[in-house]
């Protein structure tokens, strides 16, 4: 299989100020992503998770190690087209005060799909396509995640890196989206990260499932 996304010796920690960093939640980390596979991260709290995808998307610099992307070192591409292709759905979906269907077209590079696409990918996931006239502030938590999925399937990224994207949804909305990730995954051959504190995705899939812990990464 062909490696999409490496780590090399990667170590990280935030900047307590400008001379000086906290406590280190990586230390020489190594890690190989096949190319359209599908893997978990777990751990507790605090362990790095979400700094590990915000790494991999370029929202954070390691300081020592590197990060390669099709093999070459992210920092030296261009990072509006490296977060097109890495696309990162955080944890707390942002929405601008416009419709919904305003809102996906918000990107920078976003592919334009048709009414009727739309329509399809918001019946999939358990949204209403009538919503894409409301106002994107009145949607729940829930629907605002999936919205902001969609929004980054628009951008036909070749890696997702999602960070507890089920957290907010209650057990059918959660299936529903991880059906569709499923979906999309496999038409787009696209490569999924995504970290969970869900035992029921990462106890019943097969997937490859990687445990962060003592600022390391172990394969489970």
């Amino acid at each position: 299989m062909t490696t999409i996304i490496e780590l090399q010796n990667v170590s990280f920690a935030y900047k307590k100020n400008e001379t000086e960093h906290e406590s280190l939640l990586l230390e020489s980390v190594n890690l190989s992503i096949e190319k359209n596979s599908l893997v978990f991260f777990v751990g507790e709290s605090g362990v790095g998770k979400s700094s590990l995808l915000r790494l991999i998307n370029g929202l954070e610099s390691p300081i020592s190690g590197e990060i390669y992307f099709h093999g070459k070192k992210i920092n030296a591409l261009d990072i509006c087209l490296m977060r097109r292709k890495i696309s990162l759905l955080q944890q707390v979906p942002v929405m601008f005060p416009m419709t919904v269907e305003e809102n996906l077209n918000l990107s920078p590079g976003v592919v334009k799909i048709s009414l009727d696409e739309k329509k399809e990918i918001f019946n999939s996931l358990g949204l209403n396509e009538n919503g894409l006239g409301k106002m994107a502030t009145e949607l729940s938590i829930g629907q605002a995640q999936r919205v902001a999925f969609i929004r980054c399937l628009m951008n036909q990224p070749e890696v997702m890196l999602l960070d507890e994207p089920t957290a907010p949804l209650d057990k059918k909305n959660k299936m529903k989206l991880f059906e569709t990730i499923l979906k999309y995954t496999k038409e787009n051959k696209m490569t999924i990260l995504w970290v969970t504190h869900d035992p029921s995705l990462i106890e019943e899939y097969p997937f490859k499932k990687f445990l962060l812990k003592d600022k390391r990464i172990y394969e489970i």
